[in-house]
């Protein structure tokens, strides 16, 4: 619901200027809408199928990805609190796998 009110309240608010704001990012946004598609349906196969703590615990490791991307692409600061975090990401994870 929340998702349609936006939506109109958008296409009200910008009405002519939309489609000119859009179409520079529409090809980026529908790749982005269908990888992050593909990634849940991914994962929810992935629970049907498996031991659910070990796959939640693996899914965590996104958040070791993305600080490494930030730091890398984004140049975001890659600081001690970073590190510890991913640090205790990857231990959960080794130790899921013993």
């Amino acid at each position: 619901m929340l998702v349609v009110s936006v939506g109109l309240m958008t296409l009200v608010l910008r009405r002519g200027r939309l489609w000119g704001q859009i179409r520079p990012v529409l090809r980026m946004g529908l790749w982005g809408g269908a990888i992050s598609a593909a990634a849940y349906g991914l994962v929810l196969w992935a629970q049907l199928s498996g031991a659910v703590a070990g796959i939640a615990a693996l899914r965590e490791t996104s958040i070791v990805f993305a600080a490494v991307l930030g730091a890398l692409l984004f140049e975001e600061r890659f600081g001690a609190v970073r590190v510890a975090a991913s640090a205790v990401v990857v231990s959960g994870v080794l130790l899921l796998a013993v």
